[in-house]
């Protein structure tokens, strides 16, 4: 009985650094693999032609005319010395690394102006973005920013992923947003008229003689703090973002709060979407990485060909 249960903690012990380690791995690349930085390659006007491979690039790429003049090109490299299986045996598998490395190039680029957020696509640069929405910036414009960024939030994490202290981010709103996020919240709260209004303990029933200076705003604000009085913003979050009739005095005060610093919402808005959409963000940059890793591979050939060559050929 003590072997198995040894043997059940030592798998539990395995099982739990496995998944945490995985986790951090994920959540790392999370932070690496941003939408504003995929963009240096789906905004590339030579990778964004790749798109048109997957229905044209058949018909050139395995021309025989083009193979048979790449062939010659290959050949005629006279004073290079390449192997004559370099451009004849090997041609047809060099023209298979050159299709499919464009057509996953291709798949990469269509993906990416699928899920890339708009925004993103129009300005990668977090600081092109705030300025061209300041210039343009009005009380409703920098309300539906919130808003937005208030929907990427719950939408991404689940109860238990926007607690401020104990949540764990999940990997569409990472912990350097989650935390920006709830920062801003606060102080947005406590530049508020509700952040003067603290909650105090209820009044024992027979104590006739105290009076409560905001009775319903004391109720209404115990919700929002935890028993050892630390502000939970997950909770403004959630009544912010669900607007229902009972909250509109609330949401409609911290909204004018968070006007005063409509700057700090177009830079959050746009963190919140630059790491939004973490599976397609994944997917996109897999087939990116496997399209340049094909097409380096006959790269890495020819210059190793041409290397040897003129190098080690001389040297021998």
């Amino acid at each position: 009985m003590k072997f198995f249960l040894s043997m059940w903690r030592a798998f539990r012990s395995w099982w739990f650094d496995t998944v945490s380690g995985a986790g951090l791995r994920l959540s790392n690349l999370s932070e690496v693999i941003r939408w504003s930085f995929i963009s240096n390659f789906g905004q590339s006007p030579a990778v964004r032609l790749t798109i048109l491979v997957p229905f044209i690039g058949y018909l050139i790429i395995f021309n025989q005319n083009l193979q048979s003049y790449v062939g010659l090109v290959f050949d005629r490299i006279e004073y290079v010395s390449i192997p004559q299986s370099s451009s004849g045996a090997y041609a047809p598998l060099r023209f298979y690394n050159l299709y499919f490395g464009l057509l996953f190039l291709g798949i990469g680029s269509f993906l990416y102006t699928i899920f890339a957020p708009r925004q993103i696509k129009q300005h990668p640069l977090v600081a092109d973005y705030v300025k061209y929405m300041d210039s343009i910036a009005t009380e409703n414009l920098t309300r539906a920013s919130l808003d937005n960024l208030l929907g990427i939030f719950v939408g991404s994490n689940d109860d238990e992923q926007r607690h401020p202290i104990f949540g764990v981010p999940s990997l569409s709103f990472p912990s350097e947003v989650s935390s920006l996020t709830h920062a801003f919240i606060r102080s947005v709260f406590l530049k508020s008229e509700w952040a003067r209004k603290p909650p105090q303990p209820e009044p024992e029933p027979d104590d006739d003689n105290q009076q409560e200076e905001f009775p319903e705003d004391e109720a209404y604000l115990a919700d929002l703090y935890t028993g050892s009085g630390y502000l939970l913003t997950n909770v403004i979050v959630e009544r912010m973002y669900a607007n229902r009739r009972f909250d509109w005095y609330f949401v409609d005060s911290m909204f004018t709060s968070a006007l005063q610093s409509s700057r700090d919402v177009f830079v959050l808005e746009h963190q919140a979407l630059d790491c939004s959409n973490f599976l397609g963000r994944a997917v996109v940059s897999a087939f990116y990485a496997l399209g340049f890793s094909i097409l380096f591979i006959p790269t890495a050939k020819i210059t190793f060909a041409i290397v040897k060559a003129l190098y080690l050929g001389e040297a021998a």
